[in-house]
């Protein structure tokens, strides 16, 4: 028995031995399956992070017909947003702008009280605020108006047309956009501007009161992407790196691809490659910033122009551009009289053609944010022209209401 007990042992022990080996083996198999997995999902994100090919994106067809006309899959019912009427579908999108200037103050008036924004009683007081609040407010004393310009949305030839009529531009100005800034439209913008220092707080405020007062507004995630295309996505100029908007692009770098950057910046001169910013990135650089140390082409046009403390007469839409400038021009009556081409929108219907494609680059997680960062924007523009409430559908594909 003894004996027995003796030889069992060593089987027991070869036993043990054997089970060790096969849970050792199991775990690795466990192990190169959960790593399997985590690189495979590293790989799959990094391929959705990277900048898709425009030649890519062109076979998926984008869709580039006008906004308001969602395909029919993506577009919520309409009692899921909010009731919105025939008529005021029509007032709206009315082409005669007194018409449309008195639906959109009613509009206003209901936003402002209904989701609590700041109204005329919450005027800024101090000197500072002033400023901030008035800078982007220019004037004509001749035709009693007041412009506010945002910027990505046409600001640059409306601010000719303003300065044209007020006597301030030749007409070769409006009609040759490409004459250098510096040489026309910057002195004209000094004398026009409301920081004008020869203005009396009394003057700003009688204008402010008795002006007719305009403002152009445009799709907020169209915007977004024309200020990226325009600003931000051209590779970085290491001659210019210190201004804008060559500063914004590095200092999207910096947080995003350090390493990449500072490589490139050593090997720059040399022209080795050029680096830029990619939109998701983009996209994390204005969620993670706080609005008061973003750039004014990426603010929402509502802390830009202050629409609930200033009743503006009319908001036109960008979509429309050449149309309302042209009716602006006629309300003006301007002498001599002229006449706008149609490449005042060309940008739009270019941009339009794209932000599928864009917004197609982004995480689920950062659309949500990016839908709640400017989600006050977009009530804002959804209230003025409602025939566009369903955008965002579309294009972040959250199928939210906004209003």
């Amino acid at each position: 028995g003894g004996a027995k007990g003796g030889a069992a042992w060593p089987r027991v022990e070869m036993r043990a031995q054997q089970a060790v080996c096969f849970l050792s083996l199991l775990g690795g198999f466990v192990m190169t399956l959960v790593a399997g997995y985590w690189l495979v999902a590293r790989v799959d994100r990094d391929c959705r992070d990277r900048v898709i090919p425009d030649s890519w994106a062109l076979t998926k067809k984008p869709y580039i017909g006008p906004r308001s006309e969602a395909p029919p899959s993506l577009v919520v019912p309409l009692a899921q947003t909010w009731a919105v009427s025939e008529e005021s579908l029509l007032l709206s999108e009315h082409r005669d702008i007194k018409v449309r200037g008195k639906f959109q103050q009613k509009q206003m008036l209901k936003l402002c009280q209904r989701y609590g924004f700041p109204g005329e009683q919450h005027m800024p007081s101090s000197s500072e605020e002033l400023s901030h609040f008035q800078r982007h407010l220019i004037f004509d004393d001749k035709r009693k108006a007041i412009f506010c310009f945002v910027p990505k949305v046409g600001c640059t030839n409306l601010k000719r047309l303003m300065f044209y009529m007020s006597g301030r531009l030749p007409l070769e100005t409006v009609d040759w956009p490409w004459v250098e800034d510096s040489v026309y439209l910057e002195p004209a913008l000094r004398h026009a501007s409301f920081l004008n220092k020869t203005l009396t707080e009394a003057a700003r405020t009688l204008r402010l009161q008795t002006y007719y007062k305009f403002m152009v507004v445009r799709n907020p995630l169209e915007r977004i992407v024309s200020g990226f295309r325009d600003k931000i996505e051209p590779p970085l100029n290491f001659a210019k790196q210190n201004r804008f908007p060559e500063s914004v692009k590095r200092d999207i770098l910096q947080r995003f691809r350090h390493t990449e950057l500072l490589y490139w910046q050593q090997t720059a001169k040399q022209s080795l490659f050029n680096i830029s910013v990619r939109f998701q990135e983009f996209v994390g650089y204005l969620l993670e910033s706080r609005k008061a140390n973003l750039n004014e082409h990426f603010l929402p046009s509502m802390d830009i122009c202050h629409p609930c403390l200033i009743k503006y007469d009319f908001y036109g839409n960008f979509k429309n551009i050449s149309h309302d400038a042209q009716a602006l021009i006629d309300r003006f009556q301007t002498n001599p009289k002229f006449y706008l081409d149609k490449s005042l929108h060309s940008s739009s219907e270019e941009t339009s053609k794209h932000l599928k494609h864009y917004y197609g680059m982004l995480s689920h997680r950062d659309k949500v944010r990016l839908l709640g960062m400017w989600y006050d924007e977009l009530l804002f523009y959804y209230t003025l022209y409602p025939s566009e409430r369903n955008s965002h559908i579309y294009l972040l594909g959250i199928n939210h209401p906004v209003l």
